[in-house]
């Protein structure tokens, strides 16, 4: 038995070490099992190779485990490696995926089962046969009995008037931070989390141009308590969806019954997930600071049910338009208080923008070049020698850096999903293909399923789907190796 995962990021890791836990726990005798492994650059993905110490996570460790049955193991990996238990810089979770992948690939708890790494780029897949897929690569050919795509992130959403000009940087993870003069002036295009990361990436270089993040509502991130706890839910639960949902499901609803939580432990507003006027970022910046020290209620509510696997439940049952109207009125705010920042990453923001090198604008319409520079036009007029964009990451397949996602779009093997990513059932993992059907033995997960699930971003859901698409493919290897040899007595 041989299956295929191509990518190999945390989400990737996490399926290898789920399929082994839940091998472990099932205690039959299968086939001698390979997991090949095919990742074309850097293991565990871009952002967790950056070596800076200005780049935080913006989550605690306790949220950051690989393994679905031990959820403090990244915790547990930075005490023994003597780091603090606080927000860590991004590269040590980097360590720790390797770490954790060279564990895997050298255990021996589970015989019979042999881990691979290729550094190698898949070139093409093809799912024509309905007992085999073949893997294509500059190397070799492979042929496996299951291939799972474990993508990361697409590339950012372009800016096209802009893609060939001199000054522009598309890719805001992968920027040659020489060729930015110190003093000139730079225009983020965002103002939420990769923003603020290439702000304090430039100006901990030294950086002393001005910087300004132009976006369109202009929203900042919260800063994240101190002290989280898990809250109980008592209005938002599965089974007042499912009678909300019996006839068909609105937005309205669900909001109302987040309403209902929050106003239970005594926050009498939807303002939380509404956002605040940007001109106001310094002052609120500020009070979001003092509230760092003090419980959130709204930052364990809306995280709670962020990061709960209710949250995916509740998007698939929404309706189209309605899922569009939270898009465009309600993301941006929820967004702010689902992803808050470190308290450390707060402190640089409100300096700087005391200082006057950083300041944020909204109202953004679009970017023009102009001679020497850039022309931010919107509510505010703006002026600006370079452009990074910082409006994170497309959700739409045709932005993806990897040329195999090309090749199975243009094959009709996987198609593009209304909301971003591509189709699959959400219950098998399988993906559809043009012609609507379900493709066995393949599967996709992680930030490939945006459209799909609401959060693949946040690790805890990579990891709780990486443990329920761990447990489907063991459960059907034991069926498989239960099933008769045709012409057996």
């Amino acid at each position: 038995m041989k299956i295929a995962i191509v990518g190999c990021g945390a989400t990737s890791i996490s399926v290898v070490t789920q399929i082994l836990a839940e091998l472990s726990r099932a205690k039959f005798k299968h086939k001698a099992l390979e997991i090949l492994l095919f990742e074309k650059s850097e293991v565990g993905g871009l952002p967790y190779n950056d070596t800076s110490n200005a780049q935080l996570l913006n989550l605690p460790p306790s949220l950051m485990s690989v393994d679905a049955y031990n959820p403090k193991d990244f915790e547990e990996w930075l005490l023994e490696k003597n780091y603090t238990l606080d927000f860590v810089p991004r590269y040590l979770y980097g360590k720790y995926l390797k770490f954790r992948l060279a564990e895997l690939i050298d255990q021996k708890l589970i015989p019979g089962v042999d881990i691979r790494l290729f550094t190698e780029e898949v070139k093409s897949i093809n799912t024509s046969d309905k007992n085999r897929i073949f893997l294509v690569t500059a190397e070799r050919a492979v042929n496996v009995h299951r291939c799972i795509l474990a993508f990361g992130h697409s590339g950012p959403e372009p800016i096209p008037e802009l893609e060939e000009v001199s000054g522009y940087f598309n890719d805001p993870w992968n920027i040659d931070w020489d060729k930015i003069p110190s003093d000139a002036s730079v225009a983020l295009a965002g103002s939420r989390l990769t923003a603020l990361d290439v702000a304090k990436e430039l100006i901990s270089r030294g950086h002393v141009g001005e910087v300004v993040m132009y976006s369109r509502r202009g929203f900042l991130p919260s800063v994240r308590s101190k002290f989280s706890s898990p809250v109980a839910l008592n209005y938002l639960r599965l089974d007042e969806i499912d009678f909300l949902g019996s006839k068909r499901l609105r937005l309205f609803d669900v909001l109302r019954l987040i309403y209902f939580e929050l106003k239970s432990h005594g926050v009498n507003s939807l303002s939380c997930i509404k956002g605040y006027a940007p001109e106001y970022a310094l002052e609120w910046i500020k009070k979001e600071i003092n509230l760092a020290d003090k419980v959130r209620i709204d930052q364990d509510i809306i995280g709670g049910i962020y990061r709960s696997s209710l949250i995916d439940y509740i998007w698939m049952k929404l309706p189209g338009e309605e899922k569009k109207l939270f898009l465009d009125r309600y993301l941006s705010g929820w967004m702010s208080i689902a992803h808050p920042i470190p308290l450390e990453n707060a402190i640089f923001l409100r300096d700087a923008l005391c200082q006057g090198q950083l300041k944020v604008r909204s109202g953004i319409k679009k970017i023009l070049p102009i001679n020497g520079g850039f022309s931010i036009q919107g509510k505010d007029v703006g002026i600006s020698q370079i452009v990074i964009n910082c409006k994170g990451v497309s959700k739409r397949l045709r932005h993806h850096r990897s040329s195999l996602v090309h090749q199975l779009l243009n094959s009709g093997q996987i198609c593009e999903h209304e909301f971003g990513g591509m189709q699959i059932d959400p219950y098998s993992f399988h993906p559809i293909d043009r012609s609507g059907q379900l493709i066995r033995n393949f599967y996709a997960i992680g930030p490939m399923t945006c459209g799909v699930f609401f959060s693949v971003l946040a690790q805890v859901h990579n990891v709780r789907k990486s443990r329920q698409l761990a447990q489907r493919i063991v459960d059907e290897i034991k069926l498989e190796s239960e099933k008769p040899l045709v012409g057996a007595l």
